[in-house]
């Protein structure tokens, strides 16, 4: 009887997954929000269990103490009460970094006062970021698949957010970022959660083209600013170290606000490694050239990066450490997003027609990001 059982029970199991193999894409994505309902909050209690049973040891270290109930229901109400108001003061954070990001590309317009066909470029550029930025929303990291790490997470945003803000804001294809630098689309829509695939997923190929000069500086003098607060927040260095006085030497003549130098154009695709956990968000540049000109400048030569028609000073058309972002080609991504940073730019081949790159988000925390900004989908008729 018990081999009678067990044989059905494996009969049993393989209908069930050949079912679930045979199920249209809709009907799966909905079965797997559901389990993501299902299982994001023991996937954010896990993320805490360290802390709890460290909290729990100091207390309660070998058993020599008995706890009354009144007490251990005190105590779990204050981590309720704790968890909470931490996860207000980010999401406060949050909002307020994304207000400050709002402010600093209105402040930008005051560089461009010259009436010139450049200025109006960047111009328009900034008044189109802030038209995606306004309407902008934050969500909550809720959910990542330990086996697709670095391709997708869910986020606690839906169509239910959308109603409630009278908008439709979370869609298909809707554009996810932390700050200006691109992380990822919005590419499955729940009632209360969607999912987001990250731009170091190799289905993801937004149009890119290397931004070199103020822009490049810009980057630089903000990571130069985040160590110069981690400096100021460690005790252990005295005030009047020197290398303070150094950084603030660096920012007087790093000059961030100096003309900017759109060179090749190209796109980037996802991380050639595995899709678990890795320690660092790996992108692929393909296809880089300046093989016909735009409203940015004149086409130029692949190897000595010469104007073809002119006799322009030539310029490199791929260095590492130059800045990626996004030409709004694709119709998907918006224009004028990072993202990415050159890391290295490959030989060039024999009878290639353009350069390839390996290039790094900007992103610091990549592998830790709890809070993201939603964009409104370019396209109205995102579904």
């Amino acid at each position: 009887m018990l081999g009678f059982v067990k044989r059905y029970t494996y009969i049993f199991i393989a209908l069930f997954i050949l079912c679930q193999l045979s199920l249209p894409l809709k009907t799966t994505d909905r079965l797997r929000c559901i389990s993501v309902a299902a299982l994001s909050p023991s996937w954010m209690g896990l993320s805490k269990t360290k802390d709890g049973i460290c909290k729990i040891a100091a207390i309660w270290p070998s058993g020599k103490y008995y706890l009354s109930p009144e007490i251990k229901n005190e105590i779990e109400t204050l981590k309720l009460e704790n968890h909470n108001l931490h996860y207000q003061v980010e999401l406060l954070k949050a909002q307020v970094d994304l207000e400050k990001l709002v402010g600093e590309e209105a402040e930008l317009l005051k560089r461009f006062v010259q009436d010139d066909a450049y200025a109006k470029r960047r111009k328009a550029e900034i008044f189109r970021l802030i038209d995606l930025y306004t309407p902008s929303i934050i969500g909550k990291v809720i959910f990542r698949e330990t086996a697709s790490w670095s391709s997708s997470f869910w986020i606690n945003l839906g169509e239910k957010t959308n109603q409630t803000l009278g908008k439709t804001v979370i869609a298909k294809n809707s554009p996810v970022v932390v700050g200006t630098s691109l992380l990822g689309i919005v590419e499955y829509v729940g009632d209360h959660r969607s999912r987001v695939r990250l731009i170091t997923d190799s289905s993801i190929v937004p149009s890119v083209r290397i931004l070199r000069g103020g822009e490049q500086k810009q980057v630089i003098a903000e990571h130069a600013r985040k160590l110069l607060g981690m400096i100021e927040a460690c005790e252990e260095i005295v005030q009047d170290h020197p290398i303070k006085k150094e950084l603030n030497q660096f920012f007087h003549h790093l000059n961030p606000n100096g003309k900017n130098f759109y060179l090749a154009k190209g796109e980037l695709r996802g991380m050639r490694g595995p899709l678990f956990r890795s320690r660092h968000a790996l992108l692929q540049g393909l296809g880089f050239n300046y093989d016909f000109e735009d409203e940015e400048g004149p086409s130029r030569d692949l190897k000595s990066g010469r104007p073809v028609q002119s006799q322009e000073q030539a310029i490199a058309l791929v260095r590492k450490g130059d800045i990626l972002v996004t030409t709004g080609i694709d119709g998907v991504f918006p224009a004028g997003l990072r993202a990415g940073q050159v890391s290295k730019v490959l030989p060039l081949r024999e009878g290639a027609s353009s350069y390839e790159l390996d290039a790094l988000s900007l992103i610091a925390n990549f592998d830790n990001i709890s809070y993201v900004t939603v964009l409104p989908p370019l396209n109205s008729d995102s579904n």
